[in-house]
């Protein structure tokens, strides 16, 4: 018998989230009956309540004109200050005063009604009579509203339909002062695909109260907290900021396990169509707190200048063409000689920028001779160089295109600049150019060398570019066509979500089931967000005076085998479980933990917290380019071991690892 009354429940629960979950809210005309109704009701039993306490019954007649009078002006009065048109389950405290408001009235109009035609005997029976209407009337709309409220919520609590068919139950983690109006309108908005059911305020002692129907966990109650998140209460955790979120990675995030969703909302908006409430990734998690930048600095330097961007279809060239756009350039030389992905740049910022002028260009930087008529022809101001083979293994297994691009290929730009009198040049490098390991890194030391040494052979006063710094925040070095061209490299660690690295590759591993891959237990990594990253690249090229090497704090490091395990989690699996992770071993030239400055360097403070200038050992141009004209032409003829041995001399702190070019560190092996 209880089995059965159980099953009709839970059915009759079903049935009715379901006509809830269709039913978006309802009709006006139906809230205003409902209140008419309550309105007569509160006039017959005030008059039935009246006329009992003074002892003399009150007629059928009486009875019926009362309440019929009643309902007229109740109807006029509420059509009036039309508080029916609120849908009934986001009511809220602040829609009470409009209900009180016209219930005085109402009480008011009546209660000269009742005494102007002789309904009553006296002014006192009037008042109290309109007392008597006015408490009940109240009592009853006011009840009927948070009755319908209460309903709603319990039904959708109660609902036991499949997850994929009802609101998700979910928490809201901020701070208390706003959390009842991201519920207010997670509830309004989303249209019932999430139910906030609790408020999570860890910053107050707040715990044990509850915000309307909403039970408030803070820091007195937390051990609660983390029980019932073990115990699967919520389904999801809904924070309001990213930052939050990164503030409680190592404990409230921790807690979820694979089984509760983590969400972020965006921010409030008053818009028709809100933002998705976002499933959190990995990077929500790895990124430090926002970076600020010297935002008009850099719009001084950029605005109404022609800007030109080497490998803008790749990840770092194409977001710095996105940032550019927001500081309106004259024009924007969208340089690649990738064909799909600089259209696709292209198509992205006409509908994002339409403002902004692009010219995209399919180029080869190898090719000096067509590079060369790109800039005779547009006159850049400023060139940031972001073209350059990245992957380790695939450089470690054709060097010499890797020599050929990202060495001939930056002396190409380089020198083109100088010819063309560009008025800056801003070169992306990398942290495995430091101590490096492989042909990649070597060759963007190789890169940094020749720029830097460029740079000095034009100034000669800027040999030691670090001597400068700090500088003066106010100091602005405007491009000019016709100045000489000052050069400046900053350098950073590998960036989240670029095309190829770690974080879409361990996404697209555990699309597929796995296994997730990971070349070794214990490597490294430092991790920067490609906007970030970015962000410190345009700040920099405001510094310069030429000449300098500009590093990034990457913050600390990440091991792989720990974000693989996160990133396996945030999917709502089980690492070595659900989905494998297996070691294969460190690839040709790969190093266990990169580094951001060689053994042989140091750093000086810049105005900004976040960049400092590596000191580097300068070098004379003509050496450099004997060596660099030695290592390109070996490359140019597919002579790898002379190649990459010539690469040797010129960085003699390249020491190849688990590559067959480790023989050439050992002259005597070879």
């Amino acid at each position: 018998m209880k089995k059965r009354m159980y099953t009709a429940f839970h059915r009759l629960a079903r049935r009715a989230a379901d006509r809830l979950q269709g039913l978006q809210y309802i009709h006006r005309g139906v809230i205003l009956s409902l209140d008419l109704l309550c309105s007569i009701i509160a006039a017959a039993s005030a008059c039935l309540l009246f006329h009992y306490i003074e002892g003399c019954p009150a007629s059928l007649p009486y009875l019926l004109t009362f309440t019929l009078s009643t309902a007229i002006i109740s109807a006029v009065i509420f059509s009036i200050f039309r508080f029916y048109k609120v849908i009934i389950r986001h009511s809220n405290i602040r829609n009470l005063p409009r209900i009180v408001c016209a219930l005085i009235l109402n009480a008011l109009i009546i209660s000269i009604g009742w005494y102007t035609f002789g309904m009553t005997e006296s002014i006192s029976d009037t008042l109290c009579l309109s007392i008597l209407y006015f408490l009940i009337a109240s009592g009853l709309i006011i009840g009927l509203r948070v009755a319908m409220i209460s309903a709603y919520y319990t039904i959708l609590r109660l609902d036991t339909r499949p997850a994929d068919r009802r609101s998700t139950k979910c928490f809201l983690c901020g701070n208390l002062e706003e959390l009842p109006a991201y519920a207010e309108y997670i509830n309004t908005a989303y249209h019932g695909t999430y139910l906030p059911t609790a408020f999570i305020d860890l910053s107050k002692e707040a715990g044990h109260l509850t915000v309307g129907e909403y039970r408030i966990y803070a820091s007195d109650n937390i051990d609660e907290l983390k029980t019932d998140i073990e115990a699967r209460i919520p389904e999801a955790i809904i924070f309001t900021s990213p930052g939050l979120l990164r503030a409680e990675k190592d404990r409230l995030v921790a807690w979820c396990g694979t089984s509760i969703k983590l969400l972020v909302a965006p921010k409030l908006t008053d818009g028709s169509t809100p933002a998705p409430i976002a499933r959190v990734q990995i990077e929500d998690l790895l990124e430090r707190p926002e970076i600020t930048i010297d935002t008009q600095r850099i719009a001084r330097q950029i605005n109404g200048k022609v800007i030109m961007v080497t490998g803008a279809a790749g990840s770092i060239g194409s977001e710095l063409v996105r940032q550019l756009c927001g500081f309106a350039p004259q024009k924007l030389i969208l340089l690649d000689s990738a064909e799909t992905p600089l259209h696709l740049i292209r198509l992205e910022i006409e509908a994002k920028h339409p403002q902004t002028p692009i010219i995209p260009i399919m180029a080869d930087i190898r090719n000096r001779q067509r590079c060369s008529a790109i800039i005779a022809t547009h006159h850049p101001h400023i060139i940031f160089h972001a073209a350059a083979y990245k992957h380790v293994p695939l450089v470690e297994e054709n060097p010499c295109e890797g020599i050929i691009t990202n060495i001939a290929g930056t002396i190409n730009i380089a020198e083109l600049a100088r010819e063309h009198h560009v008025g800056q040049f801003v070169m992306i490098s990398t942290d495995k150019a430091v101590n490096p390991t492989n042909v990649m890194g070597a060759t963007k030391r190789a890169a940094e060398m020749y720029v830097q040494a460029l740079n000095t052979a034009l100034h000669p006063g800027s040999s030691d570019p670090a001597a400068a710094a700090p500088q003066n925040s106010n100091t602005q070095q405007p491009a000019t066509t016709g100045a000489t061209t000052r050069y400046t490299t900053t350098r950073f660690g590998n960036v989240l979500g670029s095309n190829g690295s770690v974080v879409p590759r361990f996404r697209e591993q555990i699309a597929k089931g796995g296994p997730v891959t990971v070349t070794h237990p214990d490597i490294i990594r430092y991790f920067m967000t490609i906007p970030e990253a970015c962000r410190l690249v345009l700040q920099a090229g405001t510094m310069s005076q030429g000449g300098e090497i500009y590093v990034f704090d990457m913050g600390e490091p990440v091991k792989i085998e720990r974000l693989a395990r996160r990133m396996i989690t945030l999917a709502g699996l089980r690492p070595d479980i659900d989905i494998a992770i297996r070691y294969t071993g460190l690839r040709p030239g790969e190093k266990l933990f990169e580094e951001v400055l060689s053994d042989r360097e140091s750093t000086t403070e810049t105005t900004h917290h976040k960049i400092r200038i590596a000191r580097a050992t300068a070098n004379p141009i003509d050496t450099i380019r004997q060596q660099t004209d030695l290592i390109i032409t070996a490359a140019r003829a597919q002579h790898e071991r002379d190649a990459v041995s010539a690469l040797k001399q010129l960085v003699p702190e390249f020491k190849s690892k688990n590559s067959p070019f480790e023989t050439l560190d050992n002259p005597a092996t070879t």
